[in-house]
């Protein structure tokens, strides 16, 4: 038990981590892409919302979805 709390902190910043990378590269991504494709309507809001939930849902799936077995 001692161990899963001192792990929790760690497996958090991990997570973070992944997250924040993601955002940053499926923001750029799709900035990029709408940039070349759509020039005259690129909105800056409606990039940062979509990469925010793609990063949100791919680093936090398991949390929210998939029980974990307790193996006591």
């Amino acid at each position: 038990m001692l161990d899963k709390v001192k792990s929790l902190p760690h497996t958090i910043v991990k997570r973070m981590i992944a997250f924040i990378i993601i955002f940053v590269v499926l923001g750029t991504s799709n900035y990029f892409f709408d940039y070349v494709f759509r020039p005259l309507k690129v909105d800056l809001l409606r990039e940062l919302s979509s990469s925010f939930g793609m990063a949100f849902g791919i680093s936090f799936v398991d949390i929210i979805f998939l029980r974990k077995r307790n193996n006591h």
